[in-house]
C-alpha cells in the first residue's frame, strides 16, 4: 500500500508559513509557545514538535518505537503528519491480529513529534468515568474528581490513543463526540473544556463567581482550554468481517482513516533472517501462504482465523531455543495445533503447508520414557516436551498461554516447573479490564479512596510470574484491553495513571507516573479451549496445547501416583478410559454431551483412589457412576456409560456396598457409623458451632448417606459435593456427619445476589471508615472448620467458580487484597488450616431446577456424593417415625409406594415435578396432627399446584388409586378453583373462635361462645384501641374464677 521511503527532517524553528498552517500563535496559561518548539519534516510535510528536542524527555513520551518501525510502515508517518497538520483525528484500521502494528505506528509518530501519550484500552466495561472523570473521596469526607486519560490529554496537549473502538458497548464512545468535533466537553466537576482559540476570546468576559466581578484570573473561571496540540489516534478493526460492533456513523465521520496491512514477505524475510538463519525462508513462505488464504477468505466473505505477522516477528526476534519452522508457526497460530478453533482454516492451512513440505500433524516427542517429578507430577514424553518448550519460551521473554480441557493437568504442569517466585490469579466473569490490574480501596485511617495493585500489577513491579487461571471465563475483550500493550510492547498502563515501562531510556526518571517494569515478569495464562481464543488473543501469547494422555500412558501413571491401586484395578481403569476416549470422537453426541462424558485424568485419579482404599465397600461401576454424577444424565448418555463399564468384571455387584453398610450399622447407634472408618473425632474449640440435627432418623438410606460422607473424610478429601433432588436430606446428612466428627461448622446460604466479595469478605462501615470482616468461608479456612455452602446451584456460576481455585490450587485472592494460601509468601497471606473442609450442597442440574451448571463447571474437583430419594423400606420407616400415633398405619405404607411411583414418572419425564421425601413427610405430619382429616385433605397441601392442570391431576389420582388410596375427594377439593362447591370450598360461614388465657382455663369471650363475621370484625376494631384493650383485660381477669 505504501511506496517509497519516508524522509524525516528536523527543523529547530517554525517558518511563518508553517506557523500559519499549523495553528494560531497562542500563549495560553500553562502552554508553551508553539513557535519555540520546532518542526519535523516528514516526506515534505511539516509537523509540529510538541516540545524542543534539547529539553529532557518527558516521562510519557514513547521511547524506542521509531527505531522498531519497519520500512513498510514508515510512509504512513507522512499521512499522520498530514492529518496532524490539519488538526484532524486519525483512525488506524487493521485486522485484530495485526493490532500491534497499528499501535506501533501511533507510538512511533508520538515519539517522532516528541509528544506524550495517554492510552485507553477500550473494552465492554469501559464507562463514562473512564473517558471523563472519576469521583474520589478525600480525607475528611470531601469529594473530588480525577481526570481520565482523555481529559488529561486534552488539557496537556498529548496524543490520546484509543485502542479497540469495536469492543466498546453501544452509546459509550459518543461521550467523546463533542470533544472530537468542537474540542468541547462538560466535566463532572463543573468545568467546561473549550477550544483554545475560543478560550482566548472568552477570557476577557470571564466572571469571578464568588465576587460577581469580571476577572482575567484563570483560577476563577469554570472554563478550561483544550490544548491546540491535542490529537486522537484511534485503533479499530472493521466490523464486519471481524467480530465486534460497527462504529456509530457520527463517531466514524469524525475520524480520518488509514488501513494498516500485514507485514509483506520482504519485511518478514529481512526481520527473520538474523534469528532463524536458514529456517527463515521456510517460515516466511508458510506465513505468506497463510496470509494469502486469509486474503482470499475476506474476498469471498468467509470466516478465517487471522494470522499475526507481528506476533511471528516478536516471537522470532526473541530467539527461540528451537528454531523449527513448524513449531514456531504453532506457537503464534493456534489452529495448526488445535484445528477445532477454526476447522476450515486448519484444513486449508494444513494443505498449504503440506505443499511446502511441512506436516502439522506430527508431534514433538520428548525424552525416551516417562519420569516422575519431585513434586509428584507425572510426565509422559509429550508432556515433557511441552514443559520444556514452555520453559524455553519463558526464558526467551515470551508470555505463555496453556490450553487444555478441564482436569488435564494444566495447573499441575505449571507447578512442576518449580518457578522461583510465582502467584496465582484466579479469574471469573465478573472481573473487568480494570480489575485485572488494580482495585478500588479505601484507606482505613484517612478514609481516602485509592487504587491498589492486583497480582498482575504487583508482580510487574517485583518481577514475579503470575498464573492467570481461567482466562476463558473473562468477558470478551477484557484480556486484550488489559494486557495488550504488556504482551506486545512490554508497557503497562494502570488505572491510577501510572505507566510501567520495561526499557526506560537513559537518563529518564522511573518515578512518578512512569515506573520500571521488572524484566523477569511473565504471564502464564491457563484456559480451556473455546471460541474465546480469538486471533487478537493468540497474537499476545506463545500458545501451547497440553496433549491428552493415552490409555497406555494412563496405565503406566496410575501405579506410580496411587501405590495402593492393584494391577487389576489399573487394568479396568485403562479399559474404561479407552471406551470413553472413543465416545469423544462420536459425532452423534453434541459437543456439550461429549464434554459432560469426558473422563479427565483428574477424575480418573479420584476414581482409583476411592476404589483402592475401599475394595470391599463398593464396586468400581458404582464409584464411576457417583463420581460422574451419571444419575442425573439423560438416558442416552447413561446408556453410553454402561457401554464403557460392560467389559469390567468386578467381584462385587453395584449393590454390594449398600448391603454391607446396612449390616455394619444394624443397630444404628452413633459408634456403628464409624466402624471400619479411620476418621478422627475433633475437639471443638467452640462447641456451639457443632450442629445437632434433631430431625435425623437412622433409616438405612440416611445412614448410607452419612457413611458416604464419612468415607470421603477417610479418603482425605478436603472438598465434598452433595448433589441431589430437593428434600432428600442433604443438610440433615451433612449435619449428622459433622456431629459424629465433632466438627465446627460455618454455614453460608448462597443465592442469586451472592458476589465474589460477599463470599470472602464483608464490608463494614465503622465510624465513617470502611473496613472488611472475614466471611464464614475465610473463618473456616483460618480456624480449620467445615464450611457448608448451601444452594450452590442458585448463586451465579461466576461466583462459585472461584471455589475451584481454593480446592485445586489451595489459593484464593480475597476482596481486600489478602490471600488464602497453603504457604505464606507475604505478611498479609492467610494460611489455610489443614483441618479446613469445604462441603458444597446443590440440587441436581437440569429442568425443572433453575440453578446453574455447578457440576459441569467445577464439579470434577470435588468428591461427589449423590443423595437420591430413599428406597421404599427406608421411606416407610421414616413415615412411621414421623407419625407414630396415626392409627391407619397401612396408609403410611401406601403413601411411600405412591410417592415412589411418582418419582419414577418424573425420571421418565412423564411428569415434570420430582416429588421428594419432603412432600411425603409433610403429608405424614399433617395426618399425625389431624388424624380425623382424610388423606385427600393432607395430600391437597402438596398437590395444589396441580389443580390448574386437569390432565396431570388425573394422572396423579390414578397413581394414588393404584396404590389403594381412595382420594376422589381431591377432585372436589381442587374444583374450588373454578368456583364449584367442594368439600373444602371457601364459602362464607361462621367459624368458632376461642381464646385461651396464658394461665389456663377456657372462657368464651363476650359471653357468647360464638362470634359471627360481623361481630368478629367489630371485636377486632375494638381491640385496635389501646384503651379498649386495657378494659377487656381487666374484665377478663375479673371474670376468671378464683384459683384458675
Amino acid at each position: 500500500m505504501f511506496r517509497g521511503i519516508c524522509s524525516v527532517t528536523l527543523s529547530p524553528k517554525l517558518s511563518s508559513r508553517s506557523n500559519a498552517m499549523l495553528s494560531p500563535s497562542l500563549l495560553l496559561p500553562g502552554f508553551r509557545s508553539i513557535s519555540t518548539c520546532g518542526t519535523v519534516s516528514v516526506g515534505g510535510v511539516q509537523a509540529l514538535l510538541r516540545r524542543p528536542l534539547e529539553e529532557p524527555r518527558f516521562p510519557l513520551v514513547p521511547c524506542g518505537f521509531l527505531a522498531q518501525l519497519p520500512l513498510a510502515l514508515r510512509p504512513a508517518l507522512k499521512w499522520l503528519a498530514q492529518k496532524d497538520s490539519l488538526a484532524q483525528d486519525m483512525l488506524l484500521l487493521t485486522s485484530p491480529a495485526e493490532r500491534t502494528r497499528a499501535r506501533l505506528l501511533a507510538l512511533a509518530y508520538a515519539e517522532l513529534v516528541n509528544a506524550e501519550v495517554e492510552y485507553v484500552g477500550i473494552s465492554a466495561d469501559t464507562t463514562e468515568a473512564d473517558l471523563k472523570q472519576r469521583r474520589e473521596i478525600l480525607s475528611g469526607g470531601s469529594v473530588a474528581f480525577s481526570d481520565s486519560p482523555p481529559v488529561k490529554a486534552a488539557l496537556e496537549g498529548s496524543i490520546l490513543v484509543l485502542d479497540g473502538l469495536e469492543r466498546a458497548e453501544r452509546n459509550v464512545l459518543p461521550t467523546l463526540n463533542n470533544l472530537l468535533e468542537n474540542r468541547e466537553m462538560s466535566l463532572e466537576d463543573g468545568r467546561f473544556l473549550v477550544e483554545a482559540h475560543r478560550y482566548q476570546l472568552l477570557k476577557p468576559l470571564q466572571v469571578d463567581h464568588e465576587s460577581g466581578t469580571r476577572s482575567n484570573a484563570c483560577s476563577t473561571s469554570r472554563l478550561a482550554a483544550v490544548h491546540p496540540n491535542f490529537r486522537v489516534v484511534a485503533l479499530a478493526s472493521p466490523c464486519p468481517p471481524f467480530d465486534g460492533r460497527a462504529l456509530d456513523p457520527p463517531l466514524r465521520s469524525r475520524f480520518q482513516s488509514l488501513l494498516i496491512p500485514s507485514a509483506p514477505a520482504e519485511e518478514l524475510a529481512s526481520s527473520l533472517r538474523g534469528p532463524l538463519g536458514a529456517n527463515a525462508g521456510s517460515v516466511v513462505m508458510a506465513a505468506e501462504a497463510i496470509m494469502e488464504l486469509e486474503r482470499q477468505s475476506i474476498h469471498h466473505n468467509t470466516a478465517f482465523f487471522s494470522f499475526s505477522s507481528s506476533a511471528l516477528q516478536r516471537y522470532c526476534l526473541r530467539k527461540p531455543a528451537q528454531p523449527d519452522a513448524l513449531r514456531i508457526l504453532q506457537r503464534v497460530y493456534p489452529p495448526l495445533e488445535y484445528g477445532e478453533l477454526s476447522p476450515l482454516a486448519a484444513s486449508q492451512v494444513n494443505q498449504a503447508l503440506l505443499q511446502l513440505g511441512m506436516d502439522a500433524n506430527t508431534h514433538e516427542s520428548g525424552k525416551e520414557g516417562a519420569q516422575m517429578m519431585s513434586c509428584g507430577h507425572y510426565r509422559t514424553a509429550e508432556l515433557d516436551a511441552t514443559a520444556r518448550a514452555i520453559q524455553a519460551d519463558m526464558a526467551a521473554g515470551n508470555n505463555i498461554l496453556l490450553v487444555a480441557h478441564r482436569g488435564a493437568g494444566k495447573s499441575a504442569l505449571i507447578r512442576s516447573l518449580q518457578l522461583e517466585t510465582w502467584q496465582t490469579f484466579n479469574l471469573h466473569r465478573d472481573l473487568t479490564a480494570r480489575d485485572l490490574l488494580q482495585r478500588r480501596v479505601t484507606d482505613e485511617v484517612s478514609g481516602e479512596s485509592a487504587w491498589a495493585d492486583q497480582p498482575v500489577a504487583n508482580a510487574a513491579r517485583t518481577g514475579e510470574v503470575v498464573v492467570l487461571d481461567g482466562v476463558h471465563r473473562l468477558p470478551a475483550g477484557a484480556l486484550v484491553a488489559a494486557f495488550g500493550r504488556l504482551c506486545s510492547e512490554r508497557e503497562l498502563d494502570l488505572p491510577d495513571g501510572t505507566r510501567l515501562v520495561d526499557n526506560a531510556c537513559e537518563g529518564e526518571a522511573t518515578v512518578g507516573r512512569k515506573q520500571k517494569l521488572a524484566g523477569s515478569f511473565r504471564l502464564v495464562a491457563l484456559a480451556e479451549p473455546g471460541s474465546w481464543l480469538s486471533p487478537e488473543v493468540a497474537a499476545l501469547f506463545s500458545t501451547h496445547f497440553l496433549p491428552e494422555m493415552m490409555p497406555a500412558e494412563i496405565g503406566e501413571a496410575l501405579p506410580l501416583l496411587v501405590p495402593a491401586a492393584t494391577p487389576k484395578l489399573c487394568q479396568d481403569i485403562v479399559c474404561m478410559a479407552s471406551a470413553a476416549l472413543a465416545t469423544q470422537s462420536d459425532t452423534s453426541f453434541s459437543e456439550r454431551e461429549r464434554d459432560l462424558m469426558r473422563l479427565s485424568f483428574r477424575v480418573l485419579l479420584r476414581i482409583v483412589r476411592q476404589a483402592a482404599i475401599s475394595p470391599d465397600r463398593g464396586s468400581l461401576p458404582k464409584i464411576v457412576h457417583n463420581t460422574m454424577m451419571s444419575r442425573f444424565w439423560p438416558v442416552r448418555l447413561r446408556e453410553a456409560m454402561e457401554g464403557w463399564l460392560k467389559p469390567i468384571e468386578r467381584e462385587y455387584a453395584i449393590g454390594t456396598s449398600k448391603h454391607a453398610i446396612e449390616r455394619d450399622v444394624s443397630d444404628f447407634d452413633e459408634d456403628a457409623l464409624l466402624i471400619g472408618l479411620q476418621v478422627t473425632r475433633r475437639s471443638p474449640q467452640r462447641p456451639e458451632l457443632v450442629p445437632a440435627p434433631r430431625s435425623f432418623f437412622s433409616s438405612p438410606a440416611a445412614v448410607s448417606a452419612v457413611r458416604q460422607i464419612l468415607m470421603c473424610e477417610e479418603a482425605g478429601e478436603h472438598a465434598v459435593l452433595l448433589l441431589g433432588n430437593q428434600g432428600v436430606g442433604k443438610n440433615v446428612a451433612a449435619d449428622r456427619a459433622l456431629q459424629l466428627l465433632q466438627a465446627e461448622r460455618e454455614y453460608v446460604q448462597l443465592h442469586r445476589d451472592t458476589t465474589v466479595s460477599s463470599l470472602t469478605v464483608r464490608p463494614v462501615l465503622q465510624n465513617g471508615r470502611l473496613r472488611y470482616e472475614d466471611a464464614p468461608l475465610v473463618r473456616a479456612a483460618k480456624h480449620g472448620r467445615v464450611c457448608v455452602l448451601d444452594e450452590a446451584d442458585k448463586a451465579p456460576i461466576e461466583v462459585v467458580i472461584i471455589l475451584k481455585a481454593l480446592v485445586e490450587d489451595g489459593e484464593l485472592l480475597l476482596g481486600d487484597g489478602r490471600r488464602l494460601c497453603r504457604k505464606r509468601n507475604r505478611p498479609s497471606d492467610i494460611l489455610i488450616n489443614p483441618d479446613f473442609r469445604l462441603w458444597v450442597l446443590a440440587n441436581r442440574p437440569g429442568f425443572p431446577f433453575h440453578g446453574n451448571h455447578f457440576f459441569r463447571e467445577c464439579g470434577d474437583v470435588f468428591a461427589a456424593v449423590v443423595l437420591d430419594n430413599p428406597d421404599i423400606s427406608s421411606e416407610t420407616a421414616l413415615l412411621h417415625h414421623i407419625a407414630p400415633t396415626y392409627p391407619k398405619r397401612q396408609i403410611l405404607d401406601k403413601l411411600a409406594l405412591a410417592f415412589a411411583e411418582l418419582r419414577k414418572l418424573a425420571e421418565s419425564t412423564a411428569i415434570s415435578y420430582p416429588y421428594s421425601m419432603r412432600e411425603a413427610i409433610a403429608v405424614a405430619r399433617h395426618l399425625e396432627k389431624f388424624p380425623k382429616e382424610s388423606v385427600a385433605d393432607a395430600l391437597s397441601n402438596v398437590l395444589t399446584y396441580e389443580a390448574f392442570d386437569p390432565p396431570l391431576l388425573r394422572q396423579l389420582l390414578h397413581v394414588f388409586d393404584s396404590q389403594g388410596l381412595r382420594v376422589e375427594e381431591l377432585k372436589a377439593v381442587f374444583n374450588t378453583v373454578s368456583g364449584d362447591k367442594g368439600s373444602r370450598s371457601l364459602k362464607a360461614a361462621d367459624i368458632e373462635i376461642r381464646y385461651y388465657p396464658a394461665h389456663g382455663g377456657l372462657r368464651d369471650l363476650a359471653g357468647s361462645g360464638r362470634l359471627g363475621s360481623v361481630e368478629l370484625w367489630q371485636w377486632y376494631m375494638m381491640l385496635s384501641d389501646s384503651c379498649q384493650r386495657q378494659r377487656i383485660a381487666k374484665a377478663t381477669a375479673a371474670a376468671r374464677p378464683r384459683g384458675a
